[in-house]
C-alpha cells in the first residue's frame, strides 16, 4: 500500500475537500506498493493539482482529476471545452491540460531547477522523470482521449475510469512496462519535503 500526506485519518481534517471522482482516484493510489508516495492536494507555488506521488526509482506524476459524467462535455473546433446543460451545450473555464502543466512546471522551476543550477538541464529528464496525467474516472479511457485530444507535451498523459480500475501502475508509470525515470536522490528528498511542508501549513493547527 502506498503511503499518504496527509495520512487517511489527517483527511478528515484537511480542509482540501475530496469529490467522489477524487476519492475513487486516492483509493487507486493507494493500491500502488509501498515505494510510492501519494500528495493531496499540494500547493505548488500557487498551482494546486489534485495529486502529486512519487517514487525513488519512477519519478514524480502530477494528477489532476475531473469528475466529468460521460457525454457531460464536448470539445469544439478550436478547442474549448463545453458542458451539457437542458437547453443546449455551454462555454466552460476548465483547461485541465493547462491547470496540469502549470503544477508541473511550478515542480520543475520552483522545486527541481534550484537543485539543478541550470534550467535548462531540466529539459530532457523534466519530459520523463515528471510526468503529468488528466484522469476522468466518469469516462472510457477511449472516451476521455477523444474529448481532450492531444496532449501539449510527450509527458502528459489522458486516462478514464477504465485504465484506473484495471491498471493504476500504467497510469503513474506513463507506460504499460514501468520504467526506471529516477531523479537524483537529493532531488526527490527537496520534493518530498516542500511538498509535505506546504500540505502541513493547509492543516489546522492545534490550540
Amino acid at each position: 500500500m502506498a503511503s499518504v500526506v496527509p495520512t487517511i485519518i489527517e483527511l478528515d481534517e484537511y480542509p482540501m475537500d475530496l469529490g467522489v471522482a477524487d476519492l475513487q482516484v486516492l483509493d487507486a493510489l493507494l493500491s500502488l506498493d509501498p515505494g510510492w508516495t501519494v500528495f493531496v492536494r499540494p500547493l505548488i507555488d500557487w498551482h494546486q493539482p489534485d495529486f502529486v506521488v512519487m517514487h525513488p526509482e519512477f519519478g514524480v506524476c502530477v494528477i489532476v482529476v475531473k469528475d466529468w459524467p460521460a457525454g457531460s462535455m464536448q470539445a469544439t473546433s478550436s478547442g474549448l471545452l463545453v458542458r451539457h446543460a437542458a437547453d443546449g451545450w455551454y462555454p466552460t473555464a476548465e483547461a485541465p491540460f493547462q491547470q496540469l502543466e502549470l503544477a508541473r512546471q511550478a515542480i520543475i522551476t520552483q522545486v527541481v531547477g534550484d537543485r539543478i543550477g541550470d534550467r535548462s538541464a531540466l529539459d530532457g529528464p523534466a519530459d520523463t522523470a515528471i510526468r503529468g496525467v488528466v484522469i476522468l474516472p466518469g469516462c472510457s479511457t477511449q472516451d476521455a482521449c477523444q474529448l481532450l485530444h492531444r496532449p501539449p507535451s510527450p509527458a502528459v498523459r489522458v486516462w478514464g475510469g477504465t485504465t484506473l480500475d484495471t491498471d493504476v501502475e500504467c497510469i503513474v508509470h506513463g507506460h504499460p512496462r514501468p520504467q526506471g525515470h529516477a531523479l537524483p536522490s537529493a532531488t526527490t528528498d527537496v520534493i518530498r519535503q516542500r511538498l509535505t511542508a506546504q500540505i502541513e501549513r493547509l492543516m489546522p493547527q492545534c490550540a
